[in-house]
C-alpha cells in the first residue's frame, strides 16, 4: 500500500519507516523520498509489493515551506549546526527579497551539500563529512518552478508564533540558533533538490549568508500534507488510493492480455501513457503504451492490490 506520512520533528525518514515496519509487521517497507530529521511534512511511505512504485514517486516535483536564517551559517546548512559565523544584517525589503526569488528560477546545477545522503564512491557524504572527510560530490541539474515570499519576520521565533494554521498539527520548528532575520519561502522544486543549498543561494543573492531553520514539506506529485497521517496516529487502512499517488490512470485488460505482460510481452492497445494495468486476478503492474502497443515497465505478483 501506498502512505502519506506527517512525519514528525527529529526523527530520520528510516526512522519512520521503521516504526512503519512494526506497526505492519512486515519488513518490506520504503519510503519515496528522504526528509532530513529537522524537516517535517509529508513522506511517502509504501508496503509490501508497492515499494516497486518507489521509483514513479520519488521523481514527482515537490513544494516545501522554508524559513531561511539571515546572517547565521553552519556547517550542515540548516539548524543542525553549529553556527560558523553570525552577524547583525538587516532584513531585507520585500522588494528585494522577491527580486532575488526571482533570479533562482529556472535549470540549474546545484552541488549536493556535504551533510547529505548522497553516495559518491561507496560512501554516504554526512558520514564522511561526520568523520573529516570531504567527498568530491558531482552537482546535479534542479528546476526551481516557483518561489514565492510568504513572509518577513524579526527572528524564527516571530515567525513561529505565526505559523500557518494547517501546520498547526505537531511541532514544525527546531530550536533557533540566535536572532537572525528570517524569509518564509514557498518553493516548487524538481526531484533531487536541496532547499538548503537554495536557502544560501538566496543569502548569497542578498549579500550575506544564512542557514535553514526550518522545512515542511507540503506537497509531493499528486499528494499534499493535508491527506497525510500522524506517525503516532498511524492507521494502516487509511491507504492512499495507488492512482492517484502516482498521478495514472488505471486500465482493465483481458486475462490474455494480462498473462502476456506479465511475461514481459507487449500487447496491442491504442493507449499513449502510463498506467497501472489490472486484468481479472488483480493488479498487473505499471504499463506504458505509445498508441500502438502497451510494454510492462514493472509487474506486481498475481493477487496484489
Amino acid at each position: 500500500m501506498i502512505y502519506a506520512i506527517d512525519k514528525p520533528l527529529g526523527l530520520s525518514s528510516h526512522g519512520a519507516v521503521v516504526q512503519i515496519r512494526r506497526t505492519l509487521g512486515q519488513r518490506q517497507v520504503g519510503h519515496a523520498g528522504t526528509l532530513d530529521p529537522l524537516a517535517t511534512g509529508l513522506l511517502l511511505v509504501c508496503s509490501g509489493p508497492w515499494t516497486r512504485a518507489v521509483p514513479y514517486l520519488v521523481g514527482h516535483s515537490k513544494e516545501y515551506l522554508a524559513w531561511i536564517c539571515l546572517g547565521g551559517s553552519t556547517v550542515t546548512l540548516d539548524a543542525e549546526g553549529p553556527l560558523l559565523s553570525a552577524k547583525a544584517v538587516p532584513s531585507p525589503t520585500r522588494e528585494q527579497a522577491a527580486a532575488a526569488l526571482q533570479g533562482q528560477l529556472g535549470w540549474q546545477l546545484q552541488t549536493p551539500p556535504a551533510y547529505s545522503a548522497v553516495k559518491s564512491g561507496g560512501q554516504t557524504a554526512h558520514r564522511a563529512a561526520r568523520s573529516g572527510k570531504e567527498l568530491e560530490l558531482a552537482p546535479r541539474r534542479v528546476e526551481v518552478l516557483a518561489a514565492e515570499l510568504v513572509g518577513l519576520y524579526s527572528d524564527l521565533g516571530a515567525a513561529e508564533r505565526e505559523l500557518p494554521k494547517e501546520l498547526a498539527s505537531q511541532p514544525r520548528l527546531p530550536p533557533a540558533l540566535g536572532r537572525f532575520p528570517t524569509l518564509l519561502v514557498r518553493y516548487q522544486v524538481s526531484s533531487g533538490t536541496y532547499v538548503r543549498v537554495l536557502a544560501a543561494d538566496l543569502a548569497a543573492r542578498l549579500g550575506t549568508t544564512a542557514h535553514l531553520g526550518g522545512l515542511v514539506r507540503l506537497r509531493s506529485g499528486q499528494v499534499g500534507l493535508e491527506q497525510a497521517q500522524l506517525l503516532e496516529d498511524f492507521h494502516p487502512e487509511r491507504a492512499l488510493s495507488p492512482a492517484a499517488a502516482l498521478g495514472m490512470d488505471t486500465l482493465q485488460l483481458s486475462a490474455a492480455q494480462a498473462e502476456s505482460l506479465r511475461r514481459g510481452l507487449q500487447v496491442a492497445a491504442s493507449r499513449s501513457g502510463v498506467f497501472l494495468a489490472y486484468g481479472p486476478e488483480g493488479l498487473i503492474g505499471i504499463v506504458q503504451g505509445d498508441g500502438y502497443q502497451l510494454r510492462p515497465l514493472r509487474n506486481w505478483p498475481i493477487s496484489s492490490e
